[in-house]
C-alpha cells in the first residue's frame, strides 16, 4: 500500500506540472500579438532606424503558409518527400535474453535508436502581406505529418548478424543476431501548409527571423491558434482531476499502509 501511495503522489506531482506548463503556454499565446508580416518588417526598419541594426526583438504570432527557404525545397531522407522540414528515426528492435542467479532465461524485447535527424533549414511562412524567415531550430513542428511508419522484420530463416544499409551505412544491431527488425517513422511540413508560430523575431543574425525566444515556450503548429488553445484547455482540465484523484488516493494508501 505503501509504495501505490507514492506512486499515485508522484502521479500527482507529474500531473500539477503539466498543468503548470499548459497555463504558461496558453498564457504566452493570449499575451503575443498577431502580426502580419509586412507590419512585422515595418517595426523592425522602425527599430533599426531608432537604434541601429540587431536591436530588434519582438515576441508575436504570425499565421501563413510555408514556403522554402533560401535554398529551395529541402527532400527527406526516407521517403523522398519535397519539404520545408523534416525528422526522421531509426530504431533497431531486438531481443535481450538475460540469466537470473538460479539459471532461468529471460527474454524482453527492447528497442535502440540507431539513426535519427531533424533538419535545421530555415524557411518562409507567407501571409496575404508578405513573408518572414522562421528557424526551426529548437523546435518539432506540432502536428507534423507523418509519411513514413513501418516496421521491416528480420527476413524468416535468416541467421547470423542482420544487417541493412541506410544512407550508404550498414546498422548491423552492434554485432549481437538478435535483431527482430527496424522500425522506421519519418514526418514532414510540405511547402503551403498553414503554419501558426509563437516565438521571437529579432534581426540579431542581420537579418528578420522568427526564432526561438530567450524566455517562454517557442510554438511551431499545423493547427490553428484556436484549436491549440482548445486542446490546452482540455489536456489542462484532465491534468486537474487526474491531480486531484491521484493525490487523494495516494493519501489514502499511504495513510493506510502506515497504520496497517
Amino acid at each position: 500500500m505503501i509504495v501505490g501511495g507514492i506512486v499515485l503522489l508522484v502521479v500527482a506531482v507529474g500531473a500539477m506540472v503539466w498543468n503548470r506548463i499548459t497555463n504558461k503556454r496558453l498564457k504566452a499565446m493570449a499575451g503575443a500579438e498577431t502580426v502580419g508580416c509586412a507590419d512585422l518588417a515595418s517595426l523592425r526598419d522602425a527599430a533599426v532606424e531608432a537604434a541601429g541594426p540587431g536591436a530588434f526583438n519582438y515576441v508575436c504570432e504570425v499565421t501563413g503558409e510555408t514556403e522554402a527557404g533560401d535554398d529551395g525545397l529541402l527532400t527527406s531522407e526516407l521517403s523522398k518527400t519535397e519539404c520545408i522540414w523534416h525528422r526522421h528515426v531509426v530504431r533497431r528492435k531486438y531481443e535481450d535474453v538475460t540469466t537470473d542467479s538460479q539459471g532461468r532465461r529471460q527474454r524482453t524485447t527492447r528497442t535502440e535508436t540507431v539513426a535519427e535527424l531533424t533538419s535545421s533549414a530555415q524557411f518562409h511562412v507567407r501571409d496575404s502581406s508578405g513573408r518572414v524567415l522562421v528557424d526551426p531550430a529548437g523546435v518539432v513542428p506540432d502536428r507534423a505529418e507523418q509519411v513514413v511508419n513501418r516496421f521491416e522484420p528480420r527476413p524468416p530463416g535468416s541467421s547470423g548478424a542482420f544487417n541493412v544499409s541506410l544512407f550508404g551505412i550498414t546498422l548491423s544491431g552492434n554485432g549481437h543476431d538478435s535483431t527482430l527488425g527496424y522500425e522506421y517513422e519519418e514526418w514532414v511540413v510540405r511547402p503551403g501548409r498553414r503554419l501558426y508560430v509563437l516565438g521571437e523575431a529579432s534581426d540579431r543574425s542581420g537579418r528578420l527571423v522568427m526564432g526561438k525566444p530567450s524566455k517562454g515556450p517557442y510554438v511551431l503548429s499545423t493547427r490553428s491558434e484556436e484549436e491549440l488553445v482548445g486542446h490546452a484547455r482540455t489536456q489542462q482540465r484532465l491534468a486537474a482531476i487526474g491531480a486531484a484523484l491521484a493525490g487523494v488516493a495516494g493519501v489514502v494508501l499511504l495513510v493506510a499502509g502506515l497504520i496497517a
